[in-house]
């Protein structure tokens, strides 16, 4: 295009090397990048997990049978708590107490019982909360239940599986009650008490209709507390009269100065071995994994276009005949001089059929000209040099010839040497 540059040969290109992301795009991808990463990495030493979903009896579960505000309590009371979900008696042994809050075994599958039985052998200090009732069907909000009935079958189980001879008693009535062994006013409904049978329990809360919270002596040591009504530590229940204080009595009559409570979680469902593969992909080191994965496919996708080592930068100006003439032609062609170049070269032409055909010293151009006309006629040249002077003039005076009509010039102007100085090409083909 007649105004503009051309580019070099053997120089840079003009939109430079070849890049899978424009510049802006980069930086704009890199700083998004770098600012999701960074936020990644610090949910994940802050420490945040993502929700587990629950609405049963236990530490995840904000409905009225869960246990989310017992562990609020507990930690703003200065207790340390570990809410376990692999492992919890050996986790637990020997420096912490081992919680087990109202357990859900099935009388068909065994697998939980045993698991049960295990860690009463394992751990030291063990505190369990009997269960109480069974929820039923969910509200129209997650994490909600509709309604619970008494299940006394449940705590039944869980003092056969712990090897406690007692029974539970349900005295029934509510409202305010005061219990030996603690100051706090205890506020319920349907009380869960138990009453020893087969083995002998000593009270360390006891109420006129059974105990409370009792323990149980050990063979292999340690102790063993049962907590008979889990509604002192339950959602609903932990707010009304002095539940929460009686609640905070209970954990420390099982725990000594301190000590952690570990709340094992394996037997409501939540059991999650540790793997470190599995914790890649769990938020909020998931985040993380995601933007590692989008750097690789982005380094790589970059390194798409040149693969080994970097090509040597080519030198800014070409060398050579060659790159001269290419270049000389560029610049004629960019200032619109395309047309002078056929005079040029019409003339050249002339001057080469000259001195081949050995034409003799005019005076006069008009002369040689003749001369010449009268050599192409002899020899049978299908084009005359005056024509072709004609429309290298034509062209020469046009405002912008174009580029194939200068063309197709300059191969007739050759056509016309070639047969000046070789004759007449005849077709093979006839």
């Amino acid at each position: 295009m007649p105004g503009s540059l051309p580019a070099i040969p053997g120089g840079v290109p003009p939109h430079g090397v070849d890049e899978p992301f424009r510049r802006p795009v980069a930086i704009g991808l890199a700083a998004v990048t770098a600012c999701s990463l960074t936020l990644a990495v610090a949910l994940v030493v802050s420490g945040a997990q993502s929700p587990v979903e629950s609405a049963g009896a236990d530490a995840f579960s904000r409905s009225a049978l869960g246990h989310h505000a017992f562990v609020d309590l507990l930690r703003a009371s200065g207790v340390p708590v570990v809410i376990s979900r692999f492992a919890s008696a050996e986790r637990a042994r020997p420096r912490a107490v081992l919680m087990i809050a109202e357990p859900r075994l099935s009388a068909t599958d065994a697998t939980r019982q045993r698991r049960l039985e295990g860690m009463l052998s394992a751990a030291g200090s063990v505190l369990i909360v009997l269960p109480k009732w069974s929820g039923t069907g969910r509200g129209p909000h997650t994490g909600w239940i509709e309604s619970v009935q008494p299940a006394p079958q449940l705590a039944a189980q869980v003092l056969r599986a712990a090897a406690v001879g007692a029974r539970i008693h349900r005295p029934g009535g509510r409202g305010p009650e005061h219990c030996d062994g603690t100051a706090a006013t205890l506020s319920w409904t349907d009380p869960q008490l138990l009453v020893p049978v087969s083995s002998p329990i000593r009270p360390l809360i006891s109420c006129a209709d059974g105990i409370l919270l009792g323990e149980m002596p050990r063979a292999k040591g340690g102790r063993l507390l049962v907590l008979s009504d889990p509604d002192a530590i339950a959602n609903h229940g932990l707010g009304q009269a002095s539940n929460a204080r009686l609640a905070l009595e209970v954990v420390a009559h099982a725990r000594q100065p301190g000590q952690a409570v570990v709340i094992d979680e394996t037997l409501h469902g939540h059991e999650r071995a540790p793997s470190l593969w599995a914790e890649l992909f769990v938020f909020p080191q998931l985040a993380a994994v995601i933007q590692g994965g989008l750097a690789l496919f982005a380094f790589t996708w970059a390194g798409l276009a040149r693969f080994g080592a970097p090509l040597p930068v080519a030198p800014p100006m070409g060398s050579g005949k060659g790159v001269l003439i290419e270049n000389t032609a560029s610049l004629l062609r960019s200032g619109g001089h395309s047309a002078y170049t056929l005079g040029r070269y019409l003339e050249a032409a002339i001057a080469d059929v000259g001195r081949a055909q050995h034409a003799p010293a005019f005076a006069r151009s008009v002369d040689q000209r003749t001369w010449m006309e009268n050599l192409g006629r002899r020899r049978g040249v299908a084009r005359s040099l005056s024509a072709l002077e004609r429309r290298v003039d034509r062209l020469r005076q046009a405002d912008s010839p174009s580029g194939a009509a200068i063309v197709s010039m300059a191969a007739s102007i050759h056509r016309w040497k070639e047969e000046m100085l070789r004759g007449p090409q005849r077709d093979p083909r006839g």
